[in-house]
């Protein structure tokens, strides 16, 4: 596990929601996906390897011995998106507002889970921490490790929309977390997978994917997915190229019909 602390997912110039759209959508993702589809039966529940779920609150804002001192980190959903793992949040909560029960306070390797309006973004506890409301989080028991979960809840982010009520904001209860299909497969396997998939998010070239030591047809689909995201960051390059050269090209004929050279 100290080798996945060193996992870098996030990109702190954009929002943390941004930030996480981004990781669903690399090409990392989507090879676990693939390893999940063809290998994997999904035939139980999230709920069947919970040892405990529980909601963040708020204390009231009007005492302020609720947050007069920094005695437990308390998150909000603005901070889920950009780490893998959370250490430290902006705000806390008092010893006071621990002592008097005004706290959800969640154990180390909890998963938080974002469940009103952007929901299903993810972060995985460092140490005992807390949130607020708009924050659900889950302690696995021993057959599942945390990473397996961020991973396998992250390929299916899609999930926790289905069935949910659409108000002004997504809302999804702990009742339907429990309900989301999930799989569960050995330790080591969920091992192999977490290396394979923090590896392929830090790839720099198709060559580092053909010298990782995995069955080959893992690899090859690595690769090509690996090769269609490269192809997607040059059109995408290119194409911002062109709009800027564009723009430039119609600001210099206004500048010259203004100047009368036209």
């Amino acid at each position: 596990m100290s080798e996945w602390k060193k996992v870098k997912i996030g990109d702190f110039s954009v929002t943390a929601a941004e930030s996480f759209r981004r990781l669903e959508c690399s090409f990392a993702i989507q090879v676990v996906k693939f390893l999940f589809e063809k290998r994997l039966v999904k035939n139980s529940v999230l709920g069947d390897f919970i040892e405990e779920i529980k909601t963040g609150k708020t204390p009231r804002k009007n005492e302020a011995r609720h947050y007069e001192d920094k005695f437990i980190s308390w998150f909000k959903p603005n901070e889920i998106g950009h780490k893998l793992y959370l250490e430290d949040s902006e705000n806390h909560l008092s010893k006071h507002a621990f002592d008097s029960k005004q706290v959800t306070v969640f154990k180390s390797k909890t998963l938080l889970i974002n469940c009103i309006g952007d929901i299903g973004r993810m972060g995985i506890l460092n140490k005992e921490s807390s949130s607020n409301q708009q924050i659900t989080g889950i302690l696995f028991d021993e057959r599942i490790l945390p990473e397996y979960a961020f991973l396998y809840l992250l390929a299916y982010r899609s999930n926790f929309y289905e069935g949910i009520l659409q108000t002004t904001l997504p809302i999804i209860n702990q009742n339907k977390l429990k309900k989301l299909p999930f799989c569960c497969i050995s330790i080591e396997e969920q091992k192999k997978i977490i290396d394979f998939i923090f590896f392929l998010l830090n790839v720099k070239s198709k060559e580092e994917i053909g010298n990782y030591i995995i069955d080959d047809e893992i690899k090859n689909i690595a690769r090509k997915f690996f090769l269609v995201s490269q192809g997607k960051k040059n059109i995408l390059k290119n194409s911002n190229f062109q709009q800027s050269h564009l723009t430039e090209l119609r600001q210099q004929i206004l500048q010259d019909a203004i100047s009368g050279k036209l």
